[in-house]
């Protein structure tokens, strides 16, 4: 899987498989994304680097001309530690929302 973070939804979508399953969810608002060339990824489930072999894929967008809303303060958080490990959501994000969830940050 590349590292789509920062790349246009319509781009990143061309780039994967037809077949791929993509789920696209709104990272700001509960917005529907229906104009994918208006938006751009600010988180991708895998993460970058792990093979895809027909699991499905999660990102969630914001409009390009928006600021990522866990990147706002200039710094990207890790989203795992030193091994390799997924951090828990509540070191990373102020709640645990629907995109947590969906990227397997945390679980309900």
């Amino acid at each position: 899987m590349p590292n789509f973070v920062g790349e246009g939804m319509k781009g990143v979508r061309c780039a994967l498989s037809a077949n791929a399953s993509i789920t696209v969810k709104d990272a700001v608002q509960s917005r529907m994304v229906l104009q994918e060339s208006n938006w751009k990824v600010c988180t991708q489930g895998p993460k970058a680097g792990v093979a895809l072999i027909g699991q499905p894929v999660a990102f969630t967008v914001a409009k390009t001309e928006e600021t990522c809303p866990w990147f706002e303060s200039g710094v990207r958080p890790s989203l795992f530690e030193a091994g390799g490990r997924p951090r828990s959501a509540g070191s990373l994000l102020p709640s645990c929302g629907v995109a947590a969830v969906i990227l397997g940050w945390c679980h309900v």
